[in-house]
């Protein structure tokens, strides 16, 4: 007995230890991406939940498994309310580092409990993982650098990224496993991406971009897409053991299969967008940011902007008003999106031909992954 759990413990440290291999990345970066991310979510993609109070309780049928099962119907406004500014509090405190770690448990958790609600009445969006990223920064250290009140850092090893990463790769094999039971095969009568493409031509009336062409592609190359898609799905575990430079190519290849969905499927799917920037090498932005802070003029200009931007924000809030993105106006959406994609995928190739970390403190140790930090 007492060998089986000594090698299920020597598995498990190689297990994490290739993991902190793969994704590691300096303190720094993680400190300057929770300011990239306060200010994308502040801007582009902060959910509000207080307009369900004008959603009629005969709609009220939330999922078997969801929180809002342990209620009988929409609760009272003030939760909803509370829940909204919570939310933006949180998204304040991690561009500002007050309490990050705090404030990212926060705005990934009101967001789960928000969101319960909001699936109660059919639709069910796909933005999980932006609040599966919080929750994972809640175990960082991302609050301690470029910020107003520090976070005090934790012992031993940064897990975040290892988690984050492990999710994403359990999500993409469950993803592509069912995928793989019915799309892979000989058949060129069948195809999984024309099954995609023709539900939402019928039920989402999608017609942009370059799907108008797609009907006109070889068949050959349509069927070539399903399989195409299993693999890269089911793959993902196996590049990440292989090592960081498979890692980032399949990064790359993730924001790339994004953002031919968008061109192809009009799906956009940039809620992931964030997610996958979180592995991004951001540590050269980071004196720069720490010498801009320091001027108080950069200081008032910046208090300013995010002032105007919560004063939009409560007046979307208290009015109600659906609207998650400051910016860019819903009939540019898939524009917008293909623009994020192509920005990702330049990031991307940038990163994988980047220097090898050396010098700045990362945010994982191979000590501390198995469990001896």
């Amino acid at each position: 007995m007492k060998n089986l759990s000594t090698l299920i413990n020597e598995l498990n440290t190689k297990f994490w230890t290739r993991v902190n291999d793969s994704v590691s990345l300096p303190l720094e970066s993680l400190c300057c991406f929770r300011i990239i991310l306060g200010f994308y979510l502040l801007l582009i993609q902060l959910k509000t939940y207080s307009w369900i109070r004008y959603i009629p309780d005969l709609l009220y049928s939330p999922p078997k498994m969801s929180i809002a099962r342990f209620f009988h119907s929409f609760p009272d406004y003030w939760l909803f309310l509370a829940i909204d500014m919570g939310i933006l509090i949180a998204v304040l405190c991690i561009i500002f580092g007050i309490k990050a770690r705090l404030a990212s448990l926060l705005f990934g958790v009101l967001n789960i409990v928000g969101c319960s609600f909001n699936y109660s009445f059919g639709k069910i969006d796909h933005d999980i993982l932006l609040y599966v990223l919080l929750i994972c920064m809640s175990l960082s250290n991302w609050g301690t650098l470029l910020a107003f009140y520090p976070d005090k850092k934790l012992k031993g090893a940064d897990r975040s990224l290892l988690l984050l990463s492990v999710l994403i790769c359990f999500g993409m094999f469950t993803a592509g496993l069912p995928k793989a039971r019915t799309w892979i095969n000989l058949d060129m009568s069948s195809s999984g991406f024309l099954s995609w493409y023709f539900r939402g031509l019928s039920e989402s009336g999608r017609s942009d971009l370059l799907m108008p062409y797609v009907l006109d592609f070889p068949p050959l190359l349509i069927k070539s897409f399903d399989f195409i898609a299993v693999l890269f799905e089911l793959s993902a575990f196996f590049m990440l053991m292989a090592g960081r430079k498979f890692w980032k190519l399949w990064l790359l290849g993730v924001v790339t299969f994004h953002l031919l969905n968008c061109l192809l499927l009009n799906i956009p799917f940039v809620v992931n967008f964030l997610v996958y920037l979180a592995f991004i090498d951001f540590s050269g932005l980071y004196q720069r940011i720490n010498n801009y802070i320091r001027q108080p003029y950069v200081k008032i200009i910046l208090s300013s902007v995010v002032f105007l931007l919560v004063l939009i924000r409560l007046f979307f809030i208290l009015t109600g008003n659906k609207n998650n993105n400051l910016l860019i106006d819903t009939e540019w959406d898939l524009n917008f999106a293909v623009l994020l994609w192509v920005v990702s995928i330049i990031l991307f190739i940038k990163n994988i031909f980047q220097n090898p970390l050396s010098r700045m403190e990362t945010t994982h140790t191979v000590n501390a992954t198995s469990g001896r930090g």
